[in-house]
């Protein structure tokens, strides 16, 4: 009967980090074709580049989505009586309780 055998934590990360280590190849050693031609100064290819200092800064996430929307619950809305309405109070003015804002004329359905 077989039975398996655990390796203790400690010890996986040091094969871990002992694989690692190994991939990496030294500066001075060549990589690519060990047959290919040295690249000269004329060869290489400058780029230009711009740098910028990382600074902190505020995000906001946000996601635009365009869709519809469906009530779950619908109402029809009608008045008792037809006319114009005439709002007594300026938009925006302070109203007191029983006050009258608004009132409706009755004239032009008459």
């Amino acid at each position: 009967m077989m039975t398996s055998q655990r390796l203790p934590i400690p010890t996986l990360f040091v094969l871990v980090g002992a694989i690692a280590m190994a991939s990496c190849s030294a500066p001075d050693e060549p990589s690519g074709d060990a047959n290919a031609a040295p690249v000269t100064a004329s060869q290489r290819r400058l780029v230009r580049v711009e740098t910028q200092v990382v600074q902190p800064t505020d995000f906001t996430d946000v996601i635009e989505l365009t869709g519809s929307v469906e009530a779950n619950n619908d109402a029809t809305i009608s008045a008792q009586t037809g006319g114009t309405v005439n709002f007594l109070l300026p938009l925006g003015s302070t109203a007191r309780a029983g006050m009258v804002i608004a009132r409706i004329d009755a004239g032009l359905t008459d």
